[in-house]
């Protein structure tokens, strides 16, 4: 389902250029999200076993 989801906004994407810069925003800020996520949920991991 990733990979399928990838493959739609990705064409999406490529026939409007808002959809776009809407879609490269989004995915900008996924990556961004995602370094802190991993950086808060291991030091939740490690506070939770005190």
């Amino acid at each position: 389902l990733k990979v399928m989801t990838k493959e739609v906004l990705d064409g999406m994407a490529a026939k409007d250029p808002f959809t776009k810069k809407v879609y490269d925003h989004y995915m900008d800020f996924k990556k961004n999200h995602d370094a802190w996520d991993v950086i808060s949920e291991e030091r939740y991991a490690k506070l939770k076993h005190l």
